[in-house]
């Protein structure tokens, strides 16, 4: 079969399974485990409800691990071998946590996204270092962890999130850029945190940013009549 022979090949670095069509059983997982080169693994829209935990001992050259769409409630703790990984793909999928050793060991990540699960508390990052974007939409996550606020150069979208607060803003500038969906505007709002240089902790931010676009829109349209009855008036 496919995973037979891509384990022939031991020197293999790239391997899809995305949208199989078949149900993987513990020899298609034996086969897998076997490709001891791979740096590529994408089981998106597999049908997967777990992962084995020995699957990641053996192939801890991963950098671009894809398991989005599946069925899938917990990452095996062993994720955290993968010292490699710089993107990671989760999405679509029932995780309520990650993997501690994910957020302990996983130093390279660059790319993150766990939209569309059941997450409610995203941890402590500040070991991501190299971290540029990380997708947390669609999850029930009320705090965003004040980690995040001490980045450069990350982009986090937290779009559809109960969010109760942000964590406070940094005086000095960030590159931190949050994205979501406001109550009023139905389109997506991004705001770099330290352009408002405001503390915002405790404060509901799609409420805050929403009145603020609200009250520069009245703004702006109280200008434009003030300058159309300027002009009439000569």
């Amino acid at each position: 079969d496919h995973i037979s022979s891509y384990a022939d090949d031991k020197q293999s670095s790239e391997l899809s399974f995305c949208s199989c069509v078949f149900v993987f059983q513990l020899e298609h997982w034996a086969q897998l485990a076997s490709v001891s080169n791979l740096r590529v693994l994408n089981l998106d829209r597999c049908h997967l409800t777990e992962i084995p935990s020995d699957l990641f001992v053996s192939l801890f050259l991963i950098r671009t691990l894809r398991l989005s769409r599946n069925e899938i409630k917990v990452l095996p703790d062993t994720i955290g071998n993968l010292k490699q990984l710089a993107t990671l793909d989760v999405s679509h999928n029932r995780l309520s946590q990650l993997p501690l050793t994910l957020i302990d060991n996983c130093e390279a990540l660059t790319h993150c996204n766990v939209a569309f699960n059941s997450l409610t508390i995203f941890p402590n990052v500040s070991r991501w270092t190299k971290l540029h974007y990380l997708n947390l939409s669609h999850n029930w996550i009320r705090y965003l962890h004040p980690s995040l606020s001490k980045r450069r150069n990350l982009v986090v979208q937290a779009r559809y999130n109960p969010l109760l607060s942000i964590p406070p803003l940094m005086m000095t500038p960030s590159d931190l850029v949050v994205s979501f969906h406001g109550l009023l505007f139905p389109r997506t709002l991004v705001l770099p945190f330290w352009i408002l240089g405001l503390r915002l902790k405790f404060l509901p931010p799609a409420l805050l940013l929403d009145g603020c676009y609200l009250l520069m829109a009245i703004i702006i349209l109280w200008l434009v009549t003030q300058i159309r009855y300027a002009s009439t008036s000569f």
